[in-house]
């Protein structure tokens, strides 16, 4: 999983998924104690082996053309 910070100090942007996945992919509520809170336009493009996508309540933004 590629990551990004966000404007915010704390907290994390998901960028793009483990490539190589399938089935369900539950993405994070954290990494190295920072926040996931956004998942990046794009981020699971080609993702065409994942059934399920778990994504937690603290994500708040989702970019354009993620899935």
């Amino acid at each position: 999983m590629r990551v990004s910070r966000s404007m915010t100090i704390r907290n994390l942007t998901l960028t793009a998924y483990p490539s190589g996945r399938e089935g369900l992919y539950s993405i994070p509520e954290s990494v190295q104690g920072r926040t996931v809170d956004r998942i990046w336009s794009g981020a699971f493009k080609n993702a065409e082996k994942l059934t399920d996508i778990e994504i937690p309540e603290n994500v708040k933004i989702i970019g354009g053309n993620a899935f």
